[in-house]
């Protein structure tokens, strides 16, 4: 038994009971799941042409609104359910170019989405923006100390016995 360390301060030992070597499974036993996955790769390559062809004509006519859900508002403080390339493609429409239609692959496939409008975020508080700003400066200021007495600890080929939590 022996115990392997997977994040500071944290080790995890098991035991093994029992030992299955691996194995070639006779295709009765594997062949629904085959036969799933094969499916499943195949209605994904119907899916992207069919979003590449959907993509195609909404791009010669962006104002055909069939088949879109209902409009909902997004912004990079509330992205609803976008994330990375799908809201970094929604974010770089160009805004003298409304409505504008842009495909994103995501985690689950291609998505399309329609841009119709874009509006400037309302001016914000300027003393809470001068406290943002003076945290961020604070935060980077941390940062950089913190790697300069890390490269410091390098140069010194410094170790650290017992850190201090």
């Amino acid at each position: 038994i022996e115990a392997v360390q997977i994040a500071p301060g944290t080790f995890v030992s098991a035991r093994v009971v029992t030992f299955y070597p691996a194995k070639v499974l006779p295709y009765k036993e594997v062949s629904a799941e085959v036969r799933r996955q094969f499916s499943l790769k195949a209605a994904q390559k119907l899916a992207a042409e069919a979003a590449g062809t959907r993509f195609e004509a909404l791009q010669k006519n962006p104002n055909d609104t069939n088949g879109f859900a209902k409009p909902v508002w997004v912004s990079r403080n509330k992205p609803t359910d976008l994330v990375g390339p799908q809201l970094d493609a929604v974010m770089a429409v160009d805004p003298a170019k409304l409505p504008v239609v842009v495909s994103a692959q995501g985690s689950d496939g291609i998505t399309l989405y329609r841009i119709d409008q874009v509006r400037q975020p309302p001016a914000g508080d300027p003393k809470m923006r001068a406290a943002q700003a003076q945290q961020m400066e604070a935060l980077a200021a941390q940062a950089e100390f913190a790697a300069f007495l890390n490269h410091m600890r390098i140069l010194a080929d410094v170790k650290i016995v017992n850190p201090l939590k």
